[in-house]
């Protein structure tokens, strides 16, 4: 993830620079669309992946039935039975704030009240 910081100078005291402050940023995300495929009726999902494949197949991937039939929709285009392929937006995120550092040097401090505390 890309950072964006942003630094200011502290100068409150007698216009002498005592120190730093610094926030991060995260990074803009645009919106997004995705294709996803989503299942309505497992037992139908389930009857399909039975006809389509083998004995031995069958055997590796029923553990994993969802991750087949998304095999099956990414790469061959096939929406199984049961399924149904549905367009999810996801909003776009403003840069936000997640940190910041107060860096104050002491000496400079002192330097700046020149005796007066």
């Amino acid at each position: 993830m890309k950072y964006q910081i942003r630094e200011m100078t502290i100068d409150d005291i007698n216009d002498v620079i005592v120190g730093l402050y610094s926030m991060k940023f995260s990074e803009e995300k645009p919106q997004e669309t995705k294709t996803i495929l989503t299942v309505k009726d497992y037992e139908q999902l389930a009857r399909w992946f039975n006809d389509k494949t083998d004995e031995e197949i069958r055997y590796y991937v029923a553990l994993n039935l969802w991750d087949f039939a998304n095999y099956c929709f990414t790469f061959d285009g096939e929406v199984p039975d049961g399924c149904e392929v549905q367009e999810v937006i996801t909003a776009a995120v403003p840069k936000q704030v997640i940190g910041g550092m107060l860096k104050v040097d002491g000496s400079k401090v002192c330097e700046a009240m020149r005796g007066q505390l």
